[in-house]
């Protein structure tokens, strides 16, 4: 997915395209985060404004209960101007994403960019039967090559005296089921359908993980002022009046990590989700997430009583529980990576993390990259802002790993084929103190982090100075 970005906080313009490891870096107070929210925003919402504006006519579905056939044209649907339509949505939907008032985000802009999207449309194939009521059956058909797609109701219900199918559909029914059709089966092949699944980490996750239930708290106390004022004999208060009073506004992305947490409290609930994602399905490369991801967090995650537990497994075999709240500020950084990795992780979907290296030792960070690497090779396709050389460096020895014509040298390297990836399926990015993006240079080597090596060898430089000047006794 390419997205292009105008006037988005400190970020004056640019574009990112996304691949299977997007790494986005830079100095301090230059966007970062907003773009990260930004591109969440893209992600998670064009799919869903694309379809809401295509709709089948009712011609189409007055056709099919008539006839029981009908074909729909597709050839002027997908026009620039729809995707033109769809991108200004998504933009003038930003200060709401962000809960801004303050008119910062009234300039900014939003374009996704889909070259490929009409030789998409063309070069799908479709043909699936779907049974919408105990005697009917539709189909939606579209060959390749072609821009019409047909769909076909049939019945196993018979007319007892002609014995030719009844087919009992109304109009508003068939509409319904077409639309329904079109949106599954036709517009999930042309359109990214790892956006469906985006799933963002913020840098605020660890005060998330902290505050989430004073948070609710906080917010189950409105509808109580509201009812108090309401009750009592002093002056009504609006509901706006205790909102701006007591409640902090949080962004999209934050609001969405208070939900996950929320929802780990109920075990129903996850069960449900885990699988709906296809979670439940075991495999080699879900393994092997698994194992980096235990090793990162040293423990397991679970729930007592509607409170966050964590479980350390000690050296000398005991395990000792706590309260999460109790816990390091690495456990509780990495508690929604957790809770994605077992409940939500699907191989298309998209993973945004603000600073994967919140908190983490240099080893850990370390094996950060490897946990995003693997996470790459299961389809997951990685988003990240980050200022750590580590998860940069080390994402780049597996680019150069991935070339090994001897690949036993991998073994004394530590790496096997899900820790490998390959140059093409990285892009970097950065943004200047000009607010500019800037698509950064790589090559077989990997990302070039010119950003930190900079740093790295002035301080570098910096010690070599010292040394000498402390051994000639100056």
């Amino acid at each position: 997915m390419e997205i292009e970005f105008e006037n988005i906080g400190f970020i004056k313009s640019g574009k990112i395209k996304t691949n299977n490891i997007t790494v986005i870096f830079g100095p301090n107070n230059v966007g970062k985060t907003y773009l990260s929210y930004s591109t969440y925003a893209a992600i998670s919402r064009y799919n869903d404004i694309f379809r809401e504006k295509i709709k089948i006519p009712k011609s189409v579905s007055s056709n099919l209960v008539l006839n029981g056939t009908a074909r729909y044209d597709i050839t002027n649907v997908f026009t620039d101007s729809l995707v033109k339509s769809v991108n200004e949505e998504v933009s003038s939907s930003l200060p709401a994403f962000f809960k801004d008032s303050s008119g910062m985000f009234s300039k900014s802009k939003i374009s996704v960019i889909d070259s490929y999207i009409k030789d998409r449309v063309v070069n799908s194939e479709v043909n699936v039967n779907i049974s919408v009521s105990e005697n009917i059956i539709l189909n939606i058909q579209k060959k390749k090559n072609n821009t019409c797609i047909d769909f076909t109701v049939t019945s196993s219900k018979k007319n007892n005296e002609s014995g030719s199918p009844v087919i009992d559909l109304k109009e508003k029914d068939a509409s319904n089921y077409l639309n329904i059709l079109f949106n599954f089966f036709f517009l999930n092949e042309v359109l990214d359908s790892a956006a469906n699944n985006a799933f963002i980490i913020t840098s605020e996750r660890t005060g998330i993980s902290l505050f989430q239930k004073e948070i609710d708290g906080n917010r189950s106390n409105i509808v109580d002022s509201y009812m108090w004022s309401k009750l009592s004999t002093r002056k009504l208060l609006s509901f706006d009046d205790i909102m701006s009073q007591k409640v902090a506004k949080f962004s999209e992305p934050i609001n969405h990590n208070i939900n996950i947490i929320r929802d780990f409290a109920d075990l129903k609930k996850m069960k449900h989700i885990m699988t709906a994602n296809g979670v439940r399905r075991a495999s080699k490369e879900r393994a092997d997430v698994i194992k980096t991801l235990e090793s990162l967090t040293g423990g397991r995650y679970s729930t007592s009583d509607g409170e966050a537990i964590f479980t350390v497994s000690c050296s000398d075999g005991d395990k000792v529980s706590m309260p999460l709240s109790l816990s390091s500020a690495s456990n509780k950084a990495l508690f929604l990576l957790d809770i994605y990795v077992r409940y939500y992780m699907s191989n298309n979907s998209y993973l945004i993390i603000d600073e994967p290296e919140l908190n983490l030792h240099p080893h850990n960070q370390i094996k950060m990259a490897e946990l995003l690497v693997r996470l790459s090779n299961c389809g997951v396709k990685i988003i990240i802002t980050t200022h750590s050389d580590y998860i940069v460096k080390e994402i780049n020895n597996r680019i150069m790993a991935s070339q090994l014509k001897d690949k036993s040298r991998l073994t004394e390297l530590g790496y096997k084929e899900a820790d490998l990836i390959f140059s093409s399926e990285v892009n970097g990015f950065t943004i200047g103190n000009d607010g500019a993006i800037s698509e950064v240079e790589g090559n077989r080597y990997g990302v070039n982090a010119f950003l930190f090596d900079n740093v790295i060898n002035d301080i570098e430089n910096k010690a070599d100075l010292l040394y000498t000047y402390l051994e000639e006794g100056l």
